[in-house]
This record gives structure tokens, sequence and C-alpha cells, in this order.
């Protein structure tokens, strides 16, 4: 409008044109391979603009050293679509292995492809209309080898290959038993072809032969297994014969040994009998056994005899016998002879397998209950020889004995030294007989003359002895002469023992 004037309408047209997209799939490629990247956009006629780069065409091809993403701006009619991005993932070669199967014949089985990397698809020939995973099931008429070829992040492993052989289906036979009632039997499968496995129900057992005992008429089954195939199952019917009854008594089961048994068989209508002694002594008869364990144990004794039919029944009674073991009664002494002045024993007992004791000490005493006696003395009028015994006693009442002879000495026994050298070192300075026994000391007279024949020392205590001196002085060097004088208690005579001493200083 102008001076009041309006101007004829004016038009105009605004074209609105929509913002472009553009899309990329994900793609992979091996390590060193070559693949291409295709942007597909919402409208054509526009121009491309990829990063890393400068291409516009709508695919490029690239050989990323590693996973590498990709940007592409799709412009149409003056506008831009939003960068849009895709990844190449590069994948190291995968490899993928594959074993070898066997089919039963009319069944299926799977081949299991095992990758080096999991996250990938696997393509199968023959053609396993269209399945990918790593498990396919094959039920082959003949004979087939199966590829499969692994692709991960469009990176294919190398095809690997295995085959499927089929496997006539095993059969098994086992035949119907009769067995003794109780008794270990046996039921054997027959296959049709050897080397495959076997399993028992209800026992559980995986062996060619069944071992079992039963009561009852029972029946087990065994399917029997081949290169994977498993026959049909086979059962066997056990029927069951009665065992006889096997009883027998004992006189006595337990003592020391040697400990003797005696066995009575009191089964009915049975015949062939076999005792087991427990220790590895087997004896075949019906009747009455007596038998004797010389050495210490506790022994399972049992019985097998077989009735009219032929079956057999061992009755074994677990640690029947016991032959307790003996004690070992020994005993030391430190002498075996005393004299009226030491009339003394020291005993030491080294028994063994014993805990209770009795001492009889020979001259009509003793000591019971008790272990080391240690010293025994004997008082009074001295016998001959004393009979010293002990009679040792286990927990089981087992007794051994033994005994030592203790003698009385018959023999003076007087020492003196030829040579004694008075010089006040303390060494041999005194010279005086030694009496171990044989001598009354109070008929004790001990004297020492010089050549001349002069008393130079006497005395009737029997613990003095000579120094080397007469009259408070030291006599020379030189050889003296002795006289010692006593009554014997052995034979009650007097006794008269001389000789000669060399003085030395």
């Amino acid at each position: 409008t102008a001076n009041g004037c309006p101007s004829n309408t004016a038009t105009a047209i605004i074209s609105v044109t929509p913002t472009p997209t553009v899309s990329i799939p994900q793609t992979g490629v091996c390590v060193g391979g070559t693949t291409v990247v295709t942007a597909t956009p919402s409208e054509s006629g526009g121009t491309f603009l990829w990063s890393p780069g400068s291409a516009t065409t709508s695919a490029i091809t690239v050989t990323p050293a590693n996973t590498t993403t990709y940007t592409v701006i799709y412009t149409v009619n003056g506008c831009a679509s939003q960068p849009t991005q895709t990844t190449v993932t590069v994948t190291e070669k995968p490899t993928v292995t594959l074993e070898d199967i066997v089919v039963c014949q009319g069944l299926s089985n799977t081949f299991n492809a095992v990758p080096s990397q999991a996250g990938g698809v696997y393509f199968w020939s023959p053609d396993a209309t269209g399945y990918t995973g790593p498990n396919l099931s094959v039920s082959p008429t003949v004979a087939t080898t199966y590829t499969v070829t692994y692709v991960l992040n469009n990176c294919p492993a190398d095809p690997v290959s295995a085959t499927a052989t089929l496997q006539a289906i095993p059969s098994v036979t086992v035949p119907d038993v009769n067995v003794c009632q109780n008794n270990l039997s046996t039921i054997t499968a027959t296959p049709s072809t050897p080397g495959g496995t076997y399993l028992w129900t209800p026992s559980g057992s995986t062996g060619q032969v069944l071992e079992f005992t039963t009561d009852v008429p029972t029946s087990y089954t065994v399917v029997y297994t081949l290169n994977g195939c498993e026959s049909a199952p086979a059962t066997s019917n056990v029927t069951v014969s009665p065992s006889p009854t096997v009883t027998f008594s004992i006189d006595v089961t337990e003592g020391c040994t040697p400990l003797t048994i005696r066995l009575t068989n009191t089964s009915q209508e049975v015949s062939n009998c076999t005792w087991d002694l427990g220790n590895g002594a087997l004896f075949n008869q019906c009747g009455t056994l007596s038998y004797t364990y010389q050495n210490p144990g506790c022994f399972d004794v049992g019985l097998t005899a077989y009735g009219s039919n032929g079956c057999a029944t061992t009755t074994m009674i677990p640690d029947l016998v016991c032959a307790h073991p003996n004690p070992v009664a020994s005993f030391t002494t430190s002498n075996d002879v005393i004299t009226t002045q030491n009339p003394s024993v020291y005993v030491n007992n080294t028994s063994f397998n014993a805990d209770s004791y009795v001492w009889y000490l020979g001259d009509g005493n003793s000591l019971p209950g008790v272990e080391e006696p240690e010293f025994i003395t004997y008082n009074g009028t001295l016998q001959a020889q004393y009979v010293i015994s002990l009679v040792a006693t286990n927990q089981f009442g087992c007794k051994d004995s033994t005994f030592r002879i203790i003698k009385l000495s018959d023999e003076l026994v007087v020492f003196v030294p030829n040579t004694f050298v008075p010089d006040g070192n303390g060494v041999n300075d005194i010279f005086y007989p030694v009496i171990s026994a044989g001598v009354d000391i109070s008929t004790y007279f001990f004297q020492i003359y010089n050549r001349w024949g002069t008393v130079v020392f006497q005395t009737t205590d029997p613990t003095q002895g000579w120094d080397g001196t007469y009259e408070g002085n030291k006599v020379q060097d030189g050889t003296f002469t002795y006289i010692i004088r006593f009554r014997s208690t052995v034979d009650g005579l007097n006794k008269e023992v001389t000789g000669h001493v060399n003085l030395l200083r």
C-alpha cells in the first residue's frame, strides 16, 4: 500500500525438502582382506562424503589394518543427513574342528563343530536346510561326509570335513538261570559282536558277567552298547532252589595259646563239609573237629556244607575264636652268688606282655603284686642255694614262669696286693688285704715283719692298713713279710695266709 493505493496480491511458494537419511550395514573382514562398504540413502539423486578419506560414491572399497569406524554424510536438494557410521571389524582368520561320528542304523547322531572363536555362523554341506548352528543332527542311510564352513565377522575359516559312519545296532542275549538260595551266582551276557560295554539293572553292574545273590525269584536286564549303539534290552529270569541250613557249635571260644577247640556240626542232611578255621587251615569232614591254635589272634570260623540238591551254604562267624598271647616271664640278677658278707641280689624284671607278677624268693617268702623287687636280701643262716621264681600273668589270665638259682659262695676270698707306694699322693699309700668273703672278722689278725723278723705293724681291724712307718719313722724300700690269721666262715676252720709285699718310695 502506498498513498492509500494497495498493490496487487503477490504469492510465493516455499518448498520444504525432508532431511535425507542413510543406512550402512555392519560388516567385517579378515586380517589383510578387502571389503565394500555401501551406503543406501532414503532418496536418490544426492551426493556422498566419506571419512576417513573423501570418497563421494555410495560404495567404498576398504582394506583396514584394524577394526575401523567409517562415517558418511549424504546431501540431496541442499539438505544433508546426520553423519551415519558403520564399523568394519577386522578378525583373525578363525578355525573350526569337526570329528567323525558313528550313526546307529535307523537313528540319528550329531556333529559338533568347535570354533577357535565363538560368535559366528556355520554353513553345512550337504545343505542343512538353512541351519547355521554348530550342532548338526544327521540320519544318513549310507556313510556320508559332511563339510562345515565357519564364518566370523565376514571372515570364513577353511572348510573342514568329517564322516558319519553307519553302525549296525548290536544284540545281546542272556539265559534264564536257576540258582541256590543266597549263594553267589552269575549270569553271562553274550553279544552279537564283542568289544562293547554292559549295563545291568537293577544292579548297576557293568561287566559281561553279573554276580549276585538272591533268596527269591527275580530278573535282571542287560543293555549292550557297541560304538555308541545300544542293543535292545535282554532279560534273564532267575529261579531259586533252597540252600541247606548250616549250623555248628563250639566248646570254647577263647583261652591262652596253645588253645584247643572242639567244633561240632549240628546241621541236618548235609554232606561234603569244609571247616574253615580262619588261619588258612581247612578240613574236609562233616563230623566233630578238634583243632589247636598255636599262634595268638582272633579268627573267623566257618562251615560250608551241601544239601541234596547240590546247593551249599556257608555259615561264618567272625572272630569266633580268640587265642590269647602268653606273657614271657624273664628277669636278670646282679649276681648268682651271695656271701655271708654280701647276702643281697639286685633283681631286674625284663618280662613282657604281662601286667601282674608274683615273686618267690626261695626262702619261703614271696612278693605278690610287685613288679620290680630290686634288692633281695637273705637273712639269718644262709642256705646253700636259693631259687628265685617269677610267675607273670597278663590281662587274659595267661601265665608264664621262670627262675634263677642263687648260690652261697663256698670260696674264701682274700686278695693281698704285692706292692704299695707310701709317697703321700693318696694312691696306693696304705697296704692291707682286701677281704670279699669267707672271713670271721672277729678272729682277724694281721702282722708285717721286716727282713730281720721285727714286727713293724699289726692290727685286728680289717679296715686298718700299714702306712710304711715304724715307730713314727719311714722305713726303707724293701720286701716285707705278712701273716693274716682268721677263722673261715665257710668251713669254720682257722686259716693263715702269708706272703710278701714290696714297699717302694
